[in-house]
């Protein structure tokens, strides 16, 4: 079969009948043989049109060209050079809208599973290879980020491998921001991430959770008392947009959380849901993934309840939506 023939490989997965009953990774990756058949499908392009895609610049042709080589190790330090979090990125990036919405072979066929490709190199490293990063050169200039989610980790391992000393503050307990207080396990596995972190470490970027700037620290002690000579704030989207609702919410006897806020500020007795938005679902499910730790909810799931009414904002619920709610969570737990 000519390489351009050759079909998009498809991922392995979880069984339906059996991730029902788990809150495990649906997504098993490729296997070597699969990654590897994959790779070939790249058409290594003179003028990649993927690496215009990512928002970091991944040398995704030379990555796959290594991988497809057989040279993994070669293939994670190409990913390396302009990713500080492969396996992440590789899991839950929306690839189909950046670089393989830009692959050459989309146009008349499937793309090349990028996301699937950069996984798989990142997860053998983490399994394969187990000495530390080396620490760049030292430049002797002092940067503090403000937030551990995504964007603040990813320029801290940035600046590190340009031999800035990076000193990271979260508000939260545990670092990774909506990595781990957003994503539920099915999609990304909490020791995935914390392993990215591990690995931003080991460049030399210093994590201090349970810090709130601005209450424990403030932006001026920062730089006059510590000696930063610049800041990154990157403190994540913490608030939602009411949307004028806060009125028949208000006569509903019911208090508005945003996604984000629903687990980071509220501990519910009782959890309804207006959107039907991917990201709420994820969020519901996080939530009952951690209801013992919550201490046991209640999901209304019937729908529409009376504020639906009220606010005019959800009719109905879908039919398989609902049906979802009812296997997954029951009437009440």
């Amino acid at each position: 079969m000519a390489v351009n023939k050759i079909p998009r490989v498809p991922v392995r997965e979880q069984d339906p009948a059996q991730r029902a009953t788990n809150f495990k990774e649906v997504c098993l990756g490729y296997s070597l043989d699969e990654a590897t058949l994959e790779a070939s499908r790249c058409l290594n392009c003179p003028k990649p049109r993927c690496v215009q895609g990512c928002p970091v610049s991944l040398q995704i042709p030379r990555f796959i060209q290594a991988l497809r080589e057989g040279d993994l190790r070669k293939a994670a330090g190409v990913i390396a050079e302009d990713s500080s979090l492969p396996a992440v990125c590789g899991r839950v990036c929306p690839q189909e809208n950046q670089c393989e919405g830009k692959c050459v072979r989309g146009i008349k066929g499937e793309p090349v599973g990028i996301g699937r490709l950069e996984r798989f190199v990142a997860d053998w490293h983490r399994e394969n290879v187990h000495t530390p990063a080396a620490k760049p050169e030292p430049n002797g200039h002092k940067v503090a980020v403000i937030g551990a989610g995504p964007s603040g980790l990813t320029v801290a391992g940035d600046l590190a491998k340009l031999g800035y000393k990076v000193t990271v503050y979260e508000a939260l307990h545990v670092a990774g921001g909506v990595l781990m207080y957003g994503i539920p396990e099915f999609r990304l596995p909490k020791d995935i991430v914390q392993h990215e972190v591990e690995g931003l470490k080991e460049l030399g970027v210093d994590i201090e959770c349970n810090m709130v700037i601005g209450k424990v620290l403030t932006i001026d002690e920062l730089m006059n008392d510590y000696g930063f000579e610049a800041i990154y704030i990157a403190s994540g989207a913490r608030g939602m947009e009411r949307g004028g609702i806060d009125e028949p919410w208000d006569d509903a006897d019911v208090e508005p959380y945003g996604a984000m806020e629903l687990v980071r500020l509220a501990v519910p007795r009782r959890v309804y849901t207006v959107s039907q938005m991917n990201y709420l679902i994820d969020r519901i499910c996080w939530l009952y993934d951690n209801r013992e730790l919550i201490g046991g909810l209640k999901f209304e799931t019937e729908g529409p309840h009376n504020f639906y009414d009220k606010l005019n904002s959800v009719s109905d619920w879908p039919e398989k939506l609902a049906a979802k709610f009812r296997m997954d969570f029951g009437d009440s737990l």
